[in-house]
């Protein structure tokens, strides 16, 4: 029979477990927030196509003239 091991943690141990988790979930949730005006901006924006810009996420003009055609709005199309 092999020896039974304690594995839970206790004392100060558990509480730097702790204090790290909840860091970490802070941090996490502190950078997704942060990034979410960028994103807002990012997309809320009518893509100009030129030399050194990539249209593959953004709305181009036209687009946005066939959704406005549709009753939607380039406002909300982060949303979606």
């Amino acid at each position: 029979m092999m020896p039974q091991i304690n594995t839970r943690l206790q004392g100060r141990p558990l509480l730097a477990v702790r204090v790290v988790w909840l860091a970490l979930t802070g941090l996490t949730i502190g950078l997704y927030l942060a990034s979410l005006p960028s994103f807002f901006d990012f997309y809320g924006s009518v893509c100009t196509p030129g030399p050194s810009t990539m249209c593959d996420q953004q709305l181009t003009g036209a687009q946005v003239e066939a959704l406005a055609g549709r009753g939607s709005r380039l406002a909300t199309m982060p949303c979606i």
